[in-house]
């Protein structure tokens, strides 16, 4: 992508897919990309960089494993990382992201309509 793309921004989220091993190579291809063409905070002279590990509903077809994130979120200088879904609430509050609440208990589990 151009750098027209990028231009102006503050921060990004990169999101990769908890079933898919391929797709973790590609958010640390993605976030190379966003440090190469952003200026400005962050690690390695990037933005800020957030990454989100998506489907951590479907825990059978998980195939990328918690020490994989951590050392991807370690080796590219996110400044952070959860778990997410986009069909259940399971964020995962958790010590890797920065200023992190506590966890929403009534809701952790919930399906989204």
């Amino acid at each position: 992508m151009t750098r027209v793309y990028y231009r102006g921004a503050r921060g990004c989220v990169v999101m990769f897919d908890l079933s898919n091993r391929a797709s973790l190579d590609g958010a640390a291809r993605w976030k190379k990309e966003v440090d190469s063409k952003c200026a400005g905070g962050g690690g390695g002279g990037g933005i800020p960089c957030l990454l989100l590990a998506n489907k951590c509903d479907l825990q059978r077809e998980r195939v990328v494993g918690l020490d994989e994130i951590e050392e991807l979120h370690r080796r590219h200088n996110f400044i952070g990382w959860t778990e997410t879904s986009a069909k259940v609430i399971c964020l995962s509050f958790s010590p890797f992201l920065p200023s992190s609440p506590s966890p929403p208990q009534a809701r952790a589990g919930r399906k989204v309509n």
